[in-house]
């Protein structure tokens, strides 16, 4: 449905020439609720933090909807500028601040944001969404929890997939060989000279 709804809101900034975000919303917390009280536990509180940003955040003519378990989809169906994005997912933010209820546990979504805007970022559906997903993942890797798409998360995104297929088969094939081997005072902190190891390969403390 929400690429549906994309689509058609795309087409009409296509025709007046105006802008649209994309913002998505990953809760961070849905999968670990599932596991501990069950799917129908899981839905209501989706559902809670989804009519948190309806009443908070949500502007007449955007629309909200899921789009993966863990995902929220909100488009901004006209942007001036990536600040408007920017002030929307600060609004995101802040009202998910506020805990949802499960009997006497108080529940806190985890949200990270990533924004693709129409058109600079993707000239369809499916290219904004998945470049929203992509600044979204990037979050996850650093303090920030906000991040407006950019080439360079693709690249980093890829490159961290290589490196993770090549050490899992670098540990199954016993491929991986120690090179360093520091020598530290846990009481102090303080570092020592290093053994030398792998045929006398030495690093500096």
């Amino acid at each position: 449905m929400i690429l549906d709804e994309l689509r058609t809101r795309i087409a009409a900034r296509r025709a007046d020439g105006q802008s649209l975000a994309l913002l998505v919303v990953d809760l961070g917390v849905i999968g670990r609720i599932d596991a501990a009280w069950g799917y129908a536990i899981g839905d209501g509180v989706r559902a809670r933090f989804a009519a948190m940003l309806r009443a908070e955040v949500l502007r007449p003519g955007d629309y909200l909807d899921d789009a993966r378990r863990e995902e929220l989809a909100y488009i901004l169906d006209t942007v001036q500028s990536e600040g408007v994005a920017l002030l929307a997912a600060d609004k995101i933010l802040r009202a998910l601040d506020t805990p949802v209820w499960v009997g006497e546990d108080e529940i806190y979504a985890r949200p990270a944001i990533g924004i693709a805007l129409f058109p600079g970022h993707g000239e369809d559906e499916v290219g904004l969404l998945r470049h929203a997903r992509t600044a979204c993942q990037a979050t996850r890797g650093g303090s920030e929890r906000v991040a407006v798409y950019t080439e360079a998360q693709e690249r980093q995104s890829a490159e961290a997939l290589l490196f993770d297929n090549r050490l899992r088969s670098a540990v199954t094939q016993e491929g991986l060989e120690q090179v360093f081997d520091p020598i530290a005072e846990f009481r102090t902190g303080l570092s020592r000279a290093p053994r030398a190891c792998c045929g006398g390969a030495t690093a500096p403390a």
